[in-house]
């Protein structure tokens, strides 16, 4: 019995001293822990911590969707396809000031969003608040 012991206690030792296999990471209540990058590149997709104390501008992202995972405050999501004053800042990307007779829809703590590749979007938000959500990107064309 004290064989059994002796062997269990090593192998969890073993196994927590082993390093993670690579591509696995994990954010503890979706943060990045102390000193990680707040964005990673994987193969297929990448993560990144967002957090916005104002208004953003619009963003359509033609080759990418984007799963948003709200995680503090709240904001009014705008979603659409008239953007005023765009402007092509890449070949699949999109940027603008507003939405034309858009979609609006208040978001806050908890919410997830997929937001469809091609889809412009803008988040307003009122004086004082703000908003922290993961963004987990996947590009939709092979590279």
């Amino acid at each position: 019995m004290l064989f059994k012991v002796i062997l269990y206690l090593g192998l969890a030792a073993t196994s927590a001293a082993a390093a993670d296999p690579p591509g696995y990471v994990v954010w503890p209540k979706g943060l990045p822990p102390e000193g990680s990058p707040q964005k990673i590149q994987f193969e297929h997709h990448s993560w990144s911590l967002a957090h916005r104390e104002k208004s953003g501008v619009v963003e359509s992202h033609g080759t990418r969707t984007i799963v948003m995972i709200v995680q503090s405050g709240e904001a009014t999501l705008v979603v659409g396809t008239d953007v005023v004053d765009a402007k092509n800042t890449s070949p699949t990307e999109v940027r603008g000031t507003s939405i034309r007779d858009g979609i609006e829809r208040k978001v806050s703590a908890g919410d997830v969003i997929n937001m469809p590749a091609g889809l412009p979007h803008q988040f307003l938000l009122e004086p004082g608040k703000q908003i922290t959500y993961i963004d987990v990107v996947v590009s939709t064309t092979e590279k």
